[in-house]
């Protein structure tokens, strides 16, 4: 098998870390949700629509965490699972920010968008990423 290039290495850490950010903004709105729904006033938002977001942001955690995972060995398929993957995250990104156009879903969903982007530009416009994944294919 050929050696991972480093763009990819750090692409399967990013993809972690982007699991991570999903978890971590799950955990608070079902938290809020869940736990002091007092919150939700400062939210802006009822509490199907905050359920809703949790769940949706939970499902998008696991399957970066797998598609992650999925990368890191090398396999063939993973850089159409995480086009397709970063893609879910941009659609639920814009999502976000349409529903919540009133809050700070805003900055985070521009921040999830271009994180996306680039995770995109290194897997697919990287010349060595490029070369990395013809040679696993082959």
């Amino acid at each position: 098998m050929a050696k991972r290039p480093g763009i990819v290495t750090f692409v399967v850490i990013l993809t972690y870390i982007n699991a991570a950010i999903y978890a971590a903004g799950s955990a608070v709105a079902w938290f809020i949700w869940a736990v002091d729904p007092s919150g939700l006033e400062d939210v802006n938002l009822d509490e199907g629509t905050l359920l809703g977001t949790a769940i949706g942001y939970a499902i998008v955690a696991f399957a970066m965490l797998f598609v992650g995972l999925y990368l890191a060995q090398g396999n063939r398929n993973a850089r159409t699972l995480v086009a397709i993957v970063m893609g879910l995250g941009i659609v639920v990104a814009l999502a976000a920010m349409l529903l919540h156009h009133t809050s700070a879903f805003i900055g985070q969903g521009l921040g999830q968008i271009l994180f996306n982007l680039f995770i995109l530009w290194a897997l697919y416009g990287n010349e060595k990423a490029h070369d990395y994944f013809e040679e696993v294919e082959a």
